[in-house]
């Protein structure tokens, strides 16, 4: 999947499109500029929201992400859940989140 293809799939909510788009940055391949610049210009629109989430181990962060899932999705909102994987971005997808 190409650049071209990749904005086009983010641009219809593609979730495969989203998981290459977020390897072609996090590894920095031909067109990862073009995808951040995409996708910085798109991000706040129509109420979009950015939260972040920092504790020690134990604190509850992930507890915490679980029921602001679950509060946003009552609503009737998408939700995107990242978070860190050995060091490196990846989408959150353990059981914990598959709500």
């Amino acid at each position: 999947m190409g650049t071209d293809q990749i904005l086009d799939g983010l641009a219809r909510g593609d979730t495969a499109a989203l998981a290459r788009a977020i390897s072609l940055v996090e590894n920095q391949r031909d067109g990862y500029e073009r995808v951040l610049a995409h996708v910085h210009a798109r991000v706040g629109r129509r109420g979009t929201r950015r939260i972040g989430l920092t504790g020690p181990p134990g604190a509850g962060k992930s507890t915490l992400a679980e029921r602001l899932v679950q509060h946003y999705r009552s609503q009737g909102l998408t939700v995107a859940v990242i978070a860190p994987l050995h060091g490196h971005a990846g989408l959150a997808g353990g059981p914990r989140h598959d709500h």
